[in-house]
């Protein structure tokens, strides 16, 4: 075999690889049929400080820290149409300032902690242009498995909504060339909340950009995330974080990662950071 022969091939083969780990770390890829996915992500938020009403940032007594576990599964209904279902388990501890990020990872609940299976529910995703894999929708619903979530009967610290979840996804996959890709996610979250005399409702439009430069293993990615809370026209509570991501991509089918954002600016929202892990299996 000649040693021009060769070069091709290899370039080939890095052309084909990278583009299989672009299209493999897309989490908006729909399945084929009798494909199954696996996600879990584990992650803990802490905050000092907040943003107030008028977006300056305020110290909060003490350290809140929230330990958060999401699970997901799907699988291919047809190579457009996938079906599966999504649960949370969470938890948060309240402490002094210098306490451990790590007290958040806690198993009970007390008179600064809270700890559950805080909602569980079913989740749709699919191709609405059979040969365009770039473009996909999703839509999510998920019922509190638990009540008195937020803490207003018991005192304790806000663990999540008591509200019914209405989750909504765009999701679109731009790849600038073999290397350099930007994935985009956008869409509506609805939370339906009537576990007291006033209603507490909530619809949120987040949008997510995540730039991302890949290697033959590796890629490397930033969060660009904002999320504003709608109040009719305005924004009752709106807040931006960012920080960078790492993806590790042992086969086609098994994808490990390992993330920090920062939250830059808000309003009504927590001023903290969050550190997490995650993997992907499809099967």
């Amino acid at each position: 075999m000649s040693k021009k022969i060769i070069i091709c091939l290899y370039i080939k083969t890095i052309f084909i690889t990278l583009f299989s780990f672009a299209h493999a770390s897309n989490t908006g890829v729909v399945l084929e049929k009798d494909q199954k996915e696996f996600k879990f992500f584990s992650s803990i938020y802490t905050q000092t400080k907040a943003f107030d009403s008028s977006g300056s940032k305020i110290d909060e007594w003490g350290k809140t820290g929230y330990w958060s576990n999401y699970f997901s599964f799907y699988k291919g209904i047809t190579s457009d149409v996938n079906w599966g279902f999504q649960f949370n388990i969470k938890s948060v501890k309240t402490g002094t300032a210098n306490s451990s990020a790590l007290n958040a990872i806690q198993f009970s609940s007390q008179s600064d902690a809270q700890f559950g299976l805080t909602s569980f529910g079913p989740q749709f995703k699919w191709k609405p242009v059979e040969d365009n894999n770039d473009l996909s929708l999703s839509i999510s619903f998920s019922v509190p498995l638990k009540t008195d979530l937020d803490g207003k009967v018991s005192g304790r610290p806000y663990l999540d909504s008591n509200g019914w979840k209405l989750n909504s996804r765009i999701y679109y996959n731009y790849s600038l060339n073999d290397a350099i890709n930007l994935f985009c996610e956008t869409g509506f979250d609805y939370i339906f909340d009537t576990s007291t005399n006033s209603p507490a409702h909530s619809f949120s439009t987040p949008a997510k950009i995540f730039p991302s430069y890949n290697l033959t293993k590796w890629s490397f990615y930033l969060n660009l995330d904002f999320s504003p809370t709608w109040n009719k026209l305005n924004w009752s509570a709106y807040y931006f974080q960012v920080g960078p991501g790492i993806k590790y991509l042992f086969s086609e089918t098994l994808e490990p990662e390992i993330f920090y954002s920062l939250y830059l600016f808000g309003k009504n929202k927590g001023a903290g950071n969050t550190i997490g892990a995650g993997v992907r299996y499809i099967f």
